[in-house]
């Protein structure tokens, strides 16, 4: 412990081991998540809890991040506006915006899935959070798992405009763009552990969470198709994947997932589904032979 920094040294146990130690040897009156391949502004958290002023809130939200892409910049909200709900205001929405995009005007705004935007209360963490992961792999989505669990238990949430947090695209070994070679195992879990948790939450009975959480599944199902059935470090048979593909696309949650558009599926997005659905593996080697002929064009 030096100047105010704790250090653990510990065996490599995964993302959510680290997590869940993090949260053990917590001490202040808020913790954060910084993920590895991510940076923040020296004044960001001082911002946020100056926006938070004498509220006591289980969770704050930030307005968005920063998007490092070389050396362009842009930014992605999270926030139209700030907020702050007492007493389980708006829970139906708060739990759904931690699975899909919102819909705002003509666009969308990021979700609420993720633990780089947000300062926690760390008792409330300490009390009803810490051990929350069923599963010890949900691939590239353990923030949507978590927020999940935090959104359904919290009571008090707020959330400001202050953005401070940069994510550096493009790093070796991040968990959106790896290959994931056990990935159909990975999206059932965390869908059958979703829907688990949800199923025994009164707010679950609602259509918005229904949609959101179909709609989840739904991105999953897209995400799956690029990064494990047409990635190029599968070296499974063509046969061998078409076949996996179609038993996989056959699944409780991701069956009616293709089928149902919800509000928070654009037409494009919804386009690309019956496609997928109707077509099977050569629509996903099409759209990936368009991808990289786009991207090594450029």
């Amino acid at each position: 412990d030096m100047g105010g920094v704790k250090v653990v040294h510990k065996q490599n146990g995964g993302l959510l081991n680290a997590w869940n130690d993090g949260i053990k040897f917590a001490t202040g009156e808020y913790l954060t998540f910084v993920d590895s391949d991510d940076w923040v502004d020296l004044d960001y958290y001082e911002r946020m809890f100056s926006a938070l002023g004498e509220k006591r809130v289980d969770v704050f939200c930030s307005g968005g991040r920063y998007i490092e892409r070389k050396e362009k910049t842009e930014t992605v909200k999270t926030l139209e506006t700030p907020f702050f709900y007492q007493n389980g205001e708006h829970r139906e929405e708060m739990i759904a915006r931690t699975l899909v995009n919102w819909p705002v005007g003509d666009g969308f705004l990021c979700n609420l899935g993720y633990v780089w935007d947000k300062i926690y209360r760390t008792e409330f963490i300490k009390e009803r959070v810490i051990g929350w992961n069923k599963r010890s792999n949900y691939g590239p989505w353990p923030d949507a798992m978590l927020e999940l669990c935090i959104f359904t238990k919290a009571e008090c949430i707020g959330g400001c405009l202050e953005i401070g947090n940069h994510y550096r695209m493009n790093v070796t070994g991040q968990a959106t763009s790896r290959y994931w070679e056990n990935m159909p195992e990975i999206c059932y879990n965390w869908a059958d552990d979703a829907y688990n948790f949800l199923i025994n939450d009164s707010a679950f009975k609602e259509n918005i969470l229904r949609e959101a959480f179909t709609t989840r599944c739904a991105s999953m199902f897209d995400a799956i198709a690029t990064q494990y059935f047409v990635h190029p470090k599968n070296k499974a048979t063509y046969r061998k994947r078409t076949q996996e593909y179609k038993e996989f696309r056959q699944k409780r949650y991701f069956k009616e997932a293709l089928r149902y558009r919800t509000p928070f599926v654009s037409k494009k997005m919804y386009i690309k589904f019956c496609l997928m659905r109707c077509t099977g593996m050569w629509f996903l080697y099409i759209l990936k032979w368009r991808n990289d002929v786009k991207q090594y064009s450029r």
